[in-house]
């Protein structure tokens, strides 16, 4: 597993991937750190309660919209660096130097997946404490590093279910209809997201709630977002109340997934890896 998935990051900086994200990373990083810069200059200071807690939401506000792009730039580097991963190696020969070699079907799978899987996790942790780091530095926000630490882990999780997904849809679908089809599947689950939260706000929706519960339990990238945010605004401890949350708008997160949620997101994970793992083994090539 481990030459595969050496082997699957030598692919990555081949095609100059790695060299595109780290040009265009820092261009969102400098763009964000202006803003933050201006709206510290412009932001009252005075030391009242009131005030202190605004700038609490303030800072909060703008590293979850940071995040809530970052979310993008994670998702689709995950999405295009795997989408041809077993059908693009396919067509180029790639895999037919590869598989005659004594090594597994499912163990070839696994590895180009972990290689995948360990750069998606190490550019979304850079990401993130770059974002915090950035919010803590320009606006003075309270790091709470039991929250972020959950919103952290919250996160890391994307990149290992796009991965997978990608990966296994890599194993039935050519190059572009995978990045497609994977594309448009994290677009519904955000969609879901997004109209759970406005039919939520004013008053319990349980329509709402299954549209959402329906597009996580496909994909669910969009409500570990969601716990993500709950963690940095009202899992730290703070008394934000319904709300301020609402004043973050579409950012916000007013239904927070459970703990077991993520246990079910781990359960898909390995249940997603184990359907590809199968299709790859009986897949005729």
């Amino acid at each position: 597993m481990v030459p595969v998935m050496l082997l699957t990051w030598r692919e990555i900086l081949r095609r100059r991937v790695f060299l595109v994200t780290v040009l265009l990373t820092a261009v969102f990083l400098i763009l964000y750190g202006w803003g933050l810069s201006y709206v510290a200059r412009v932001g009252e200071r005075a030391p009242s309660v009131s005030n202190l807690l605004d700038q609490y939401l303030q800072g909060a506000g703008l590293l979850v919209a940071g995040v809530f792009f970052a979310n993008f730039m994670v998702a689709f580097l995950v999405i295009f660096s795997s989408a041809g991963t077993i059908s693009g190696e396919i067509e180029s020969g790639i895999l037919y130097s590869i598989l005659p070699r004594p090594v597994e079907r499912w163990q070839v799978y696994l590895g180009k997946w972990a290689g995948l899987a360990i750069w998606g996790l190490l550019y979304a942790g850079v990401l993130f404490w770059a974002l915090v780091w950035m919010v803590h530095l320009f606006l003075d926000f309270p790091l709470d590093m039991t929250s972020l630490l959950r919103a952290f882990v919250a996160l890391e999780l994307m990149p290992l279910v796009l991965s997978a997904v990608t990966l296994l849809g890599s194993a039935y679908l050519p190059t572009l209809g995978n990045g497609v089809a994977v594309t448009l599947l994290y677009g519904l689950a955000l969609l879901g997201g997004l109209m759970e939260q406005f039919m939520s706000v004013g008053s319990s929706s349980s329509a709402g709630e299954r549209i959402g519960l329906v597009t996580s339990l496909l994909m669910p990238s969009d409500a570990l977002y969601r716990r993500m945010v709950y963690e940095v605004t009202a899992g730290s401890g703070i008394p934000v109340g319904d709300s301020a949350a609402r004043m973050l708008g579409p950012f916000a997160s007013l239904n927070a997934p459970s703990d077991a949620f993520l246990v079910y997101v781990g359960v898909y994970i390995v249940a997603v890896l184990l359907w590809g793992c199968l299709r790859f083994t009986w897949r005729d090539i």
